[in-house]
């Protein structure tokens, strides 16, 4: 009897025991989950608070910014005064006539006509130019060489009749101060020197090279005095090789472009 007691009693204990070591171990796994979770939180709140910081400075930068337009704007707005617009300052000016007494005559501050005269002559509309060309070269030009004038085919603007579609060549029928340019794309595997000419003086010079994988073109350009009869065309180099063909096609066409920026 006495060692029945004593089986059962063992048994119960030992019943405890196992299972305090189970509830001990889900405690356990709990309380590591719930630090996980704590501790990538933190990372979180951390990165926030980062944010918040930055767009802090971001925000008071803005706002620098929006004070200096605001107070730009405050004193460069314009009145508007029939179809014309003038501004405060030099409307002021305007209301500010000379006074003459005798030989003394009472005039504005040098510092005052001087911002007025700007001020007035901010909106006057520049001329614009009597003179410009700008052709494409539709026709793809083949085993080009040294020395070789390159004849833009098509004409798309030639204001004043100077561009001759069939020299390629441009002749100006002003004196003035002009912008000349190209655009020239050369053929897989071609590579070659290409000059802007005035007359027999070279004004302008590239190397274009589309020996690589990817497509290419290149740009001058001139800014230039020409009297009248002057010529500019576009020719390649007598000095460097030149090897292959000038791209065309109804994509991607080369150009030549003129125009006349003021008068001399």
């Amino acid at each position: 009897m006495a060692v029945c007691v004593l089986r059962l009693l063992f048994a119960a204990s030992f019943v405890l025991v196992v299972l305090g070591n189970s509830v001990d171990t889900k405690l356990f796994s709990k309380i590591k989950h719930i630090e996980k979770i704590l501790e990538f939180q933190g990372y979180e709140i951390f990165e926030l608070k980062s944010t918040v910081k930055s767009q802090k400075g971001e925000i008071v930068r803005l706002h620098n910014v929006i004070t200096k337009l605001q107070t730009l704007y405050t004193g460069r707005k314009l009145v508007n005064t029939g179809d014309d617009k003038v501004t405060n300052q030099s409307k002021e000016f305007l209301r500010k006539p000379k006074v003459s007494k005798g030989n003394h005559k009472t005039d504005l501050p040098v510092e005052d006509k001087a911002r007025a005269s700007r001020l007035l002559n901010a909106n006057i509309p520049v001329q614009s130019s009597s003179v410009a060309f700008y052709v494409q070269l539709t026709i793809p030009e083949k085993n080009i060489g040294q020395h070789h004038p390159i004849v833009f085919d098509r004409i798309i603007t030639n204001v004043g009749n100077c561009y001759n579609k069939h020299t390629g060549v441009f002749t100006a029928s002003q004196n003035g101060i002009y912008a000349i340019t190209f655009t020239l794309f050369p053929d897989r595997n071609s590579y070659f020197g290409v000059n802007i000419f005035k007359n027999s003086e070279i004004v302008s010079q590239i190397f274009t090279d589309h020996r690589g994988p990817s497509f290419c073109g290149t740009t001058p350009i001139s800014v230039i005095t020409l009297n009248t009869g002057d010529t500019v065309f576009v020719r390649t180099s007598s000095n460097y090789v030149v090897y292959g063909n000038i791209f065309a096609d109804e994509h991607i066409r080369s150009s030549f472009a003129g125009w006349k920026i003021a008068d001399i």
